[in-house]
């Protein structure tokens, strides 16, 4: 029997509830229509049926590859169509349940343009094409600067004072990624499905677990979801600063962000005695320690903060050094000479005593 609409939430992420803005990103992806070269009359047609399906067989198979999982789903179909239908079936699944864009063609819209996309490939696995998503940082300690100076981290002051803006994106692994090119970053903005994932299926597992238990139950790990949300709610757009809610109820008016993003959830995970924003940042670190070096990056603008960066600054230290060497060399000669008049004057009262 096919699922009413209020059952959806419930089938894919555990958790009953509006998700407005999840809800009508999984809407668009199953009204995608991709046609046929051959067979232009045809389109893809994607259903829930085929979603929950889907969802089964992947937690059931994390290590299976991209191939491996189409041939199980189509087994014998020579049909190139009935085929295609299940590949795309199978990217929009991961997409509205785990929030990962898997899509081989993937769109350019909301992209960071200094990003290289990671495509799944064809003999990699389930579980090891999401972990790719999240790489270990190369330096655990990055963003610990960052999470010291909160205050320089606020949106508000990012945008006004280094003209910083804002774009949502429903690809995960592409949150608090920085475009130079278009001075924007871009945030995770569907704070429904962090909610309904913490408050469900991954509430159930220790709050350090890897991918593989949390892929077997159909969730991401639990760090990554409340560094996310933390992330969001504790840094860049703290309940208790007027400034950040005023920013954030005009990116939810005019720039599709999640509504849920103004209401301040409190979510937590029984792991952790209470909601703290000390739980640190394995995933986001390195990413919020970028954000963190815009301010010493930014230009100065008036004469007090160029003398500032100036008097601060390495290269007027190295110069100072080298001026102190100069004059040390300096002094050495006069001193040398000097040395050498006195000398003289001795000798030449030695030898001319009269």
């Amino acid at each position: 029997m096919p699922s009413s609409r209020s059952d959806i939430p419930l089938d894919l992420l555990g958790s009953s509830g509006n998700f407005s803005a999840w809800s009508e990103l999984y809407s668009k992806l199953l009204s995608r229509r991709r046609i046929h070269i051959s067979h232009p009359a045809q389109g893809t047609v994607i259903s829930h049926e085929k979603i929950l399906q889907t969802f089964a067989f992947l937690k059931s198979h994390v290590d299976s590859t991209r191939e491996d999982i189409l041939s199980s789903l189509v087994p014998g179909a020579n049909d190139e169509q009935i085929r295609r239908d299940w590949e795309i079936s199978l990217d929009v699944a991961i997409q509205a349940i785990f929030m990962i864009d898997a899509f081989n063609t993937r769109p350019t819209r909301n992209r960071p343009t200094n990003i290289r996309p990671r495509y799944w490939a064809s003999t990699v696995s389930f579980l090891d094409f999401i972990e790719s998503q999240f790489p270990e940082p190369v330096d655990p300690t990055k963003g610990e600067i960052a999470i010291e100076d909160l205050d320089a981290l606020r949106a508000w002051k990012l945008e006004k004072k280094l003209g910083v803006s804002f774009a949502a994106t429903d690809n995960l692994s592409d949150h608090l990624l920085y475009d130079r090119r278009y001075h924007t970053i871009y945030l995770f903005h569907h704070v429904g499905f962090l909610i309904a994932h913490l408050s469900a299926r991954a509430k159930s597992l220790p709050f350090e677990s890897s991918f593989r238990p949390c892929l077997e139950i159909g969730t991401l790990p639990p760090r990554l979801l409340l560094e996310t949300l933390q992330s969001l709610q504790n840094i860049l757009f703290p309940s208790i600063d007027p400034k950040a809610h005023k920013l954030m109820a005009h990116l939810v008016k005019k720039a599709g962000f999640d509504s849920e993003c103004e209401q301040y959830s409190g979510v937590t995970h029984k792991d952790l005695q209470y909601q703290t924003s000390e739980i640190g940042y394995k995933y986001w670190g390195e990413r919020l320690d970028v954000i963190h070096t815009l301010f010493s990056e930014r230009p100065a603008t008036t004469s007090w903060e160029k003398w500032l960066r100036w008097h601060g600054s390495e290269a007027n230290a190295l110069g100072i050094a080298i001026l102190a060497l100069l004059i040390s060399i300096a002094v050495g000669i006069v001193s040398i000479g000097l040395s050498a008049i006195q000398i003289w004057i001795a000798w030449m009262a030695w030898k001319h005593p009269n």
